[in-house]
């Protein structure tokens, strides 16, 4: 058991960082707002979550998608924040007091507790408040491109740093319980580890200009592969149920691109 545990870590690790890395640098080379579609695409949450089927089971995965809706809502209130903090006072104080953020409402929300339905409305309403928001300061134009100047040692920095930021995450939702579990495969790790890169590699106001259309493809992508496990792992197995979620998914993906592109 062991074994296959550090498997999946490992798993985690090499997928998380090949997926942000390659994220990051279709960003930097294509602009942010295609970007910020495949970060905040279901990476760690389909790690975390298939994790915690195999691991456990494809029920305790189910349960533990009921909390996941409001708690992604947390995530995009999380960007909301930084994205008008780092306009004010900069990168660092915006994403530090953002993640306190998030921490602070997502361990309130597990300790409380929340049915689906109270989850769910959670997160409309957080959907709602967030895009108000972005609303509020100027900048961050989308659709910038950065420098496009990556050398390979950086490409392997920036996975390694990010495969290390979900590995963790997929470690922590699998040992948490479902309830807390649920929450950590909502840890916005994607989203932390693509921020300080695009900030390291391209200044702040790129980084900037890929939270809304992080905000934006999170939103709509992941919590749609988050429903879909919840209805799918059960009767079809985790396999087809992954499978099946992922295309979901993807097919999400084609109307959030433009929704990004009209309002990112």
């Amino acid at each position: 058991m062991a074994s296959v545990f550090v498997m999946y870590l490992l798993a985690a690790f090499l997928t998380g960082g090949a997926w942000i890395a390659a994220a990051t640098l279709v960003a930097e080379r294509s602009g942010s707002r295609l970007g910020g579609l495949i970060i905040g695409f279901p990476s760690t949450t389909v790690v975390s979550f298939v994790f915690i089927a195999i691991s456990q089971s494809a029920s305790v995965a189910v349960n533990a998608t009921t909390i996941f809706p409001i708690v992604y809502g947390f995530t995009a209130l999380m960007l909301a924040v930084y994205y008008i903090i780092s306009y004010r006072y900069g990168f660092s104080s915006g994403l530090i007091l953002s993640i306190c953020l998030w921490l602070g409402l997502s361990l309130a929300t597990v300790a409380s507790g929340v049915d689906i339905a109270e989850a769910s409305v959670g997160y409309l309403l957080l959907f709602a408040i967030s895009i108000y928001l972005f609303s509020l300061v100027p900048g961050g134009r989308a659709g910038i491109r950065g420098n496009g100047r990556t050398a390979s040692a950086h490409l392997v920095l920036r996975a390694a740093f990010s495969g290390a930021m979900v590995a963790i995450t997929v470690l922590a939702s699998n040992v948490a319980g479902p309830v807390l579990g649920g929450a950590l495969a909502a840890f916005p790790s994607s989203f932390i580890a693509s921020l300080v890169i695009l900030n390291e590699m391209n200044g702040p106001e790129f980084a900037r200009s890929s939270a809304k259309p992080m905000m934006l493809s999170g939103m709509l992508t992941s919590v749609a592969y988050c429903f879909s496990v919840r209805l799918l792992y059960v009767p079809f197995g985790v396999v087809s149920g992954t499978i099946a979620s992922f295309a979901i998914a993807i097919a999400v993906s084609v109307p959030a691109y433009y929704i990004i592109r009209r309002f990112g």
